[in-house]
């Protein structure tokens, strides 16, 4: 299987961005959210409750953020491809027209929202069967309306604040293979109950102490992955 770029590279093909563009309202959005979740605010040391609350608040507004960026990539495309036959007319006289979309894994929705709107669509994954982080579980969950349990919302913030303790060492061990990454991580977490996770974050009182806290803590999940 080739990935798209390889797919792309040298091969004439008419090219369209149908992505948000940075100085649209969306993006801005997105990155105060980012910004937010980069800056820990969501997070209250010693307090579960109410960082389970915030982190569940900040997921579901994640799940909004995508599919209101989702909805605008699907208003594009239409006209992107109508401006492409525009600019390339000897496309009109072919009888059909394949069009790759390179998508992240996370956006599997936009293929359903194709499918419904009568166009014919495939997908491909680089990796199957493919291994979501938790957090990416949590947030799909919501942009298909699904319910998401504690135990579930909880090992995604466990994941979270993993990544954040040791992230760039975790990715250099497994070669910068996130789906490595993904596997590993939810083979570590998956070790730990609701209570076990919520009895773990109320011992560490600050982020500063958190990582060398969580790396005790988390020698059952070493053990078991």
């Amino acid at each position: 299987m080739k990935f798209p770029e390889e797919m792309i590279y040298n091969s004439q093909k008419p090219i369209a961005l149908i992505d948000v563009p940075e100085n649209h309202p969306i993006v801005k959005e997105i990155k105060n959210y980012e910004s937010e979740m980069k800056g820990k605010k969501i997070f209250h040391y010693g307090n579960f409750a109410q960082t389970m609350e915030s982190f569940k608040k900040a997921l579901a507004e994640e799940a909004f953020l995508e599919k209101e960026r989702e909805e605008y990539i699907l208003s594009q495309l239409k006209p992107q491809v109508d401006a492409l036959l525009n600019e390339y007319p000897n496309l009109r006289d072919k009888q059909g027209i394949s069009i790759l979309l390179s998508l992240g894994v996370s956006h599997t929705s936009l293929y359903h929202s194709l499918k419904k709107e009568n166009f014919e669509v495939t997908r491909i994954f680089n990796k199957m069967p493919f291994v979501y982080p938790y957090r990416n579980e949590v947030v799909r969950r919501y942009l298909f309306g699904k319910s998401v349990d504690d135990l579930l919302l909880s090992r995604a913030l466990t994941e979270v604040l993993f990544w954040e303790a040791f992230g760039a060492q975790l990715d250099e061990n497994e070669g910068h293979d996130s789906q490595k990454i993904a596997e590993f991580t939810r083979r570590l977490i998956s070790a730990f109950s609701f209570d076990e996770i919520k009895n773990m974050f109320e011992g560490a009182s600050k982020f500063d102490e958190w990582p060398s806290f969580l790396y005790m803590n988390l020698k059952k999940g070493f053990e078991t992955s």
